[in-house]
């Protein structure tokens, strides 16, 4: 007795470009929330650092007293908020190269250790005729100023990781494409060069191809920046993550996944980043 094996059709499995994307969308995930952590710690910092700071200016004219106290404000500052200015200072010296780390690290070391030996041993200075005046204000405020400054970088950062995660979101996750002659709904990822891709009206291209039947009118402001749609007939290219205005279209995929232009643009702003 023949024993009867039904037979589904199987999909074919993910092309390596196409898992490179999500890959890259994994990645920009990740970015993203390290960003974000990276933004709360500096800002942490900052606020903590710029209030010892207006704090050690109050202090001001200081006295041997007061001196101990600026000392404590400077090297907690220096050693918690300012610590990576210095590991960075010193990675860049072993490799024999300088950078702004470099700089901050020089200028605030000299102001911290001057003003110590100027509260340890101020009658060295006044055997000399120097005033032993002490600058733990300028550490504090330094520290301060420029963790502000990372603070907003971080922010433009951020940003421009919304923007790449919003370009990552204009692809959508399944594409109609017509196989044995019949229309069938495929994720993104089994979508393969030379289907027959169809997409209606509203919709958005999931890959990149060119027309071959039908007419419509696309929105590629996202790549273009132009507000009004293109015209698009057979022969025609169209950009995956662009939106079908008008009228149906049916084209043949000719890049799909990372080898695609919207994965491109996301690259290259992920390098300008």
């Amino acid at each position: 007795m023949e024993t009867k094996k039904c037979c589904s059709a199987q999909l074919p499995e993910p092309e390596p470009q196409t898992q490179q994307l999500d890959i890259l969308a994994a990645e920009q995930a990740a970015q993203q929330q390290a960003q974000q952590d990276e933004f709360k710690d500096l800002r942490r910092k900052a606020l903590v650092s710029g209030l010892l700071g207006v704090l050690a200016m109050l202090l001001h004219p200081p006295s041997p007293a007061t001196n101990w106290i600026l000392l404590a404000i400077a090297t907690l500052v220096a050693g918690w908020a300012g610590r990576d200015f210095y590991t960075r200072a010193w990675a860049a010296f072993r490799r024999r190269t300088a950078d702004m780390n470099t700089l901050i690290a020089i200028g605030t070391a000299a102001a911290y250790f001057y003003s110590l030996a100027a509260t340890i041993v101020p009658s060295l200075f006044h055997r000399s005729g120097i005033s032993a005046d002490v600058y733990y204000e300028a550490v504090v405020m330094i520290i301060a100023l420029v963790l502000a400054g990372s603070m907003l970088e971080s922010t433009a950062r951020a940003r421009t990781s919304d923007a790449l995660k919003r370009m990552l979101s204009l692809q959508p996750a399944d594409a109609q494409v017509e196989r044995q002659g019949r229309e069938i709904t495929v994720p993104i990822s089994q979508v393969r060069p030379g289907d027959i891709v169809l997409v209606r009206p509203g919709q958005r291209l999931p890959v990149d191809g060119v027309v071959t039947q039908g007419n419509s009118a696309v929105d590629e402001s996202m790549l273009t920046g132009e507000p009004l749609p293109s015209e698009k007939t057979t022969g025609d290219r169209v950009i995956g993550g662009t939106m079908n205005r008008m009228g149906s279209l049916r084209y043949r995929a000719t890049a799909t996944g990372a080898s695609g232009a919207l994965s491109h643009i996301v690259k290259l702003m992920r390098q300008a980043q």
